[in-house]
């Protein structure tokens, strides 16, 4: 199933690894999901896999979907293959459009696209208690912030509620989750196979060095 919306680029790659936090990760195969110490290096695409796993360590990220793009697949440009994406919780909206701009700023010859995906699912209940429990009253690199407590109204899209943490130890409450995409979209999409690999892969690895030399 695609979980795409208008702002964003259509006809996502249904190749995705399904998988959360480090807390309580997960990936869809065969009959059904795995824990995240399930994983292997070989459950991700290798190209997207230390980016995943550098915003699963922060205090704000959560991932649940990612691709790499499939651009060496014959119909990648019929079937929208050639974008690599994230979809992700986010408990820092401020943190995370900040990341995004510097990530938009570094990026040569690949449009970066961000937006909401809506209410967070009820089938990612599980892993936003997991997620609450992970991070309580923390923000970005610490305590949260009056600023990242309150809900980012302006960054909501079309029908997007936030899911609020329950009340942490002294009646606080910790930031709320948002669930965003971030894709990262080869421009011209349909230039040949391995320039738009080399080129994704290039912009995957400054967008982990930017993560990396911030706070977390």
């Amino acid at each position: 199933m695609d979980l795409c919306f208008p702002s964003l680029v259509a006809g996502l790659p249904d190749r995705r690894v399904h998988h959360t936090s480090a807390v309580a990760a997960e990936k869809q195969v065969g009959q059904g999901f795995l824990p995240w110490d399930a994983l292997t290096p070989e459950d991700l695409d290798p190209e997207i896999c230390p980016l995943v796993e550098a915003l699963n360590r922060t205090t704000w990220a959560r991932t649940i979907f990612s691709c790499a793009a499939h651009p060496e697949e014959p119909d990648s440009i019929q079937q929208g293959r050639r974008q690599a994406h994230l979809d992700l919780l986010i408990n820092n909206l401020p943190r995370w459009h900040t990341y995004v701009q510097l990530v938009r700023k570094a990026a040569r010859g690949v449009r970066i696209t961000e937006g909401s995906l809506g209410p967070i699912p009820d089938w990612l209940a599980p892993v936003l208690r997991e997620a609450r429990r992970a991070v309580p009253q923390r923000g970005f690199g610490g305590q949260a912030s009056a600023a990242s407590e309150a809900p980012d109204e302006s960054a909501r899209g079309p029908g997007e509620r936030c899911e609020r943490s329950e009340p942490g130890p002294g009646g606080s409450r910790a930031a709320p989750w948002h669930y965003r995409r971030l894709v990262f979209e080869p421009v011209p999409y349909d230039a040949p196979a391995h320039e738009i690999r080399q080129t994704l892969n290039t912009t995957l690895t400054h967008a982990l060095t930017l993560l990396q030399e911030s706070p977390s």
